[in-house]
C-alpha cells in the first residue's frame, strides 16, 4: 500500500478492517448471523453434522482468517501532519509481523519523536 497525506483514509479503512477480522472470533460472529438455526441436523438429512467436509446447502464453516501481509508506505510532509500514527503503530505492533509501516517525511519539524527516527537519533 502506498499513501500521501490524507490518502491514508481508505487505507485506514482496510487496516481496520483487518485488524478486526484478526483479532475477533468470527465463529461466533457467524453463529449469531445463523440464529435461529441451531446448527442441528434434527435427522432432516441436511444442514450440518454430515462430516463429508461441506453443508449441503447449510452456512459453510467459516475458517479462521489470517491477516494478509502488508507493507504501508506512507509519506508525509513533518511528523505533525501524520494521521492516525498512534493507531498505525498499534496495529502493527499487534500483526506479528504481517503489517509493516514505514514513515516517509519530506521536512523535519519540532514534533516530539517518541521513537527516536524523525532525526536518526540512536535509540
Amino acid at each position: 500500500m502506498i499513501a500521501a497525506g490524507s490518502g491514508i483514509a481508505p487505507m485506514l479503512q482496510i487496516l481496520r478492517h483487518i485488524h478486526r477480522v484478526a483479532h475477533h472470533d468470527h465463529g461466533a460472529e457467524e453463529a449469531k448471523r445463523r440464529k435461529p438455526d441451531d446448527g442441528n441436523d434434527h435427522g432432516h438429512g441436511h444442514g450440518h453434522g454430515h462430516g463429508h467436509g461441506h453443508s449441503h446447502g447449510g452456512p459453510a464453516k467459516q475458517k479462521k482468517h489470517e491477516a494478509p501481509e502488508v507493507l504501508l508506505l506512507y509519506a508525509n510532509r513533518t511528523r505533525g501532519s501524520i494521521i492516525a500514527e498512534r493507531e498505525l503503530r498499534h496495529f502493527a505492533a499487534e500483526s506479528k509481523g504481517r503489517l509493516r509501516v514505514v514513515f516517509s517525511l519530506s521536512e523535519l519539524d519540532d514534533s516530539p519523536c517518541a521513537y527516536n527516527c524523525c532525526r536518526g537519533v540512536p535509540g
